[in-house]
């Protein structure tokens, strides 16, 4: 009976906490805001081809090897390799621009980092491409316990003007997008190279 008596008074607090959770959840998603739109193109092997010879030959003196993939607009992606080690680079024209020095030489948030997905995003979802979003993860230092955590960011590139430049890293396309409304925040100029298609 006392336990019966004990359900029947939990039962009102039950489902004011769950008004109270969803209440929350609907605030927390108001603020998110809606979905960002985006493009997505592939990255996997399957989608993607070997660079011509002009370009083999290019990555080939770099002492880096890499794959030409599908992107959008006038753009061109490779997806560029040494060893553990990856990134991208992209082009247009006659000129190509590598993230490398972004991703790999000075990066902040773990070892051996690496393109680490089967695709890229582009913003907005329609008409001419002005970001361009790709997943880098990278391994923590060792602990006493084992090896360091893997960790996942956004690379962000900034595609407008005459040339793309580097925006930073963020954890979620919100969080890019948010990143990407602030003036003056993609001052990352990326290194370029002669592309030959």
């Amino acid at each position: 009976m006392a336990t019966i008596l004990t359900l029947q008074r939990l039962k009102p607090l039950c489902l004011a906490l769950l008004t109270a959770y969803l209440a929350d959840a609907a605030t927390a998603e108001e603020m998110v805001g809606p979905p960002v739109p985006y493009r997505h193109t592939s990255i996997k092997t399957d989608a993607c081809e070997p660079p011509g010879k002009a370009m083999a030959a290019a990555y080939q003196q770099r002492d880096v090897t890499a794959k030409r993939c599908p992107a959008v607009d006038d753009w061109t992606i490779f997806v560029v390799y040494s060893e553990e080690l990856s990134w991208l680079e992209i082009a247009k024209g006659s000129t190509l621009w590598s993230t490398q020095d972004q991703v790999v030489q000075f990066s902040q948030f773990g070892r051996d980092p690496h393109v680490s997905s089967d695709g890229v995003e582009w913003l907005p979802g329609s008409g001419p491409a002005t970001t361009l979003i790709f997943h880098v993860s990278a391994q923590g230092d060792p602990t006493p316990r084992g090896p360091g955590k893997q960790s996942s960011q956004l690379a962000l590139v900034n595609l407008v003007g005459n040339a793309p430049r580097f925006c930073g890293y963020a954890k979620t396309i919100t969080e890019a997008k948010a990143i990407l409304e602030k003036k003056d925040i993609c001052t990352g100029a990326l290194k370029p190279y002669p592309h030959q298609p």
